[in-house]
């Protein structure tokens, strides 16, 4: 479970700085935050240097009485910060079961099938898609295991949530940059708050391996336009043999190197939906799908939407 209230506050003290009049607060008057278990923080701090975030999409949402969201899986990452209702769900399986509340904050990794449903006649929320990765591969939210519902958060989440979704409303210059900032701020909150919860996924130890594929992660992103793009040409960035390359991949990122690049360019599309006015075939074009009903098929298999449904924003 999250973490459901604040540690006990320590009263700040302070102590005279050397020299002048002015008084230092003690560094043991914070409160402290904790470490993730059975991980050393220097391997934390190295993971959280290496987060790339990515904002997709951020909607502010009056829910009627009926309404609900799923059975579904979603591609990305995403949060529902709910400003006022109550309800419940599920996360993974339907034994899973969760309630929230106003002022919770539901949190869903990619590719895990959820259900949420409001029992209060009227819902107000804010629905945010996002990215979250570790060397530009491994998703954060699964890596970590965050808890899917937070309660009893602080004020500056409805702000960043606000904010959020006025920016991709607008689009005035800038707004990418801004969303980006806020998607990242929450999120780090969150893993900071939440380290005693944790519950880090194994591979976590095995991050150590993972420099050698960065130059394959930017050769990738660098190509994701060349549908010629080959497993063959991965392998030699990363100076393995295509069977040990094949393997170490899939173990750092729980993909295979096709299925991943797959995925990349759905996102990138999903991006591009959103922030272009480009046609849906020169968006597949330049996302590396030579073949346009392939593309349609690929896009509506890993969002559930065609591409269509999708920018039209028709969907929390």
């Amino acid at each position: 479970m999250p973490p459901t209230s604040h540690p006990e506050r320590k009263l700040p003290h302070y102590t005279p700085a050397s020299g002048s009049g002015d008084f230092v607060r003690d560094l043991d008057s914070f409160e402290d935050m904790g470490d993730v278990p059975n991980v050393d923080p220097l391997d934390m701090e190295k993971l959280l240097h290496a987060i790339s975030f990515d904002a997709v999409s951020a909607t502010e949402w009056r829910w009627e009485e009926g309404w609900r969201v799923g059975p579904r899986s979603i591609h990305d990452s995403m949060w529902f910060y709910i400003a006022e209702g109550e309800g419940h769900g599920w996360t993974g399986n339907p034994t899973q079961k969760f309630e929230y509340r106003s002022g919770s904050l539901i949190l869903l990794a990619p590719d895990v099938p959820h259900m949420i449903e409001p029992t209060s006649q009227q819902s107000h929320l804010f629905a945010v898609h996002f990215h979250a990765r570790a060397f530009s591969a491994v998703n954060v939210l699964s890596l970590l295991r965050l808890p899917p519902v937070w309660t009893r958060l602080d004020d500056s989440l409805e702000t960043a949530a606000t904010r959020l979704a006025w920016e991709f409303a607008n689009k005035k210059p800038g707004w990418s940059v801004v969303m980006q900032a806020d998607v990242a701020s929450v999120i780090l909150q969150l893993i900071r708050r939440g380290t005693p919860q944790l519950k880090p996924d194994v591979m976590l130890s095995s991050l150590s391996d993972m420099p050698r594929l960065v130059k394959v992660f930017q050769y990738i992103e660098d190509n994701l336009h060349n549908p010629e793009l080959s497993v063959m040409n991965m392998a030699r960035h990363a100076y393995l043999s295509e069977v040990q390359f094949r393997k170490i991949f899939r173990r750092m990122t729980g993909d295979s190197p096709l299925r991943f690049v797959r995925r990349r360019r759905v996102e990138q599309a999903c991006v591009m939906l959103y922030a272009s006015t480009e046609s849906v075939s020169n968006i597949a074009e330049a996302c590396g799908f030579s073949d346009a009903p392939f593309f349609h098929r690929v896009f509506k298999l890993c969002t559930g939407l065609t591409p269509r449904e999708y920018r039209n924003g028709d969907h929390p």
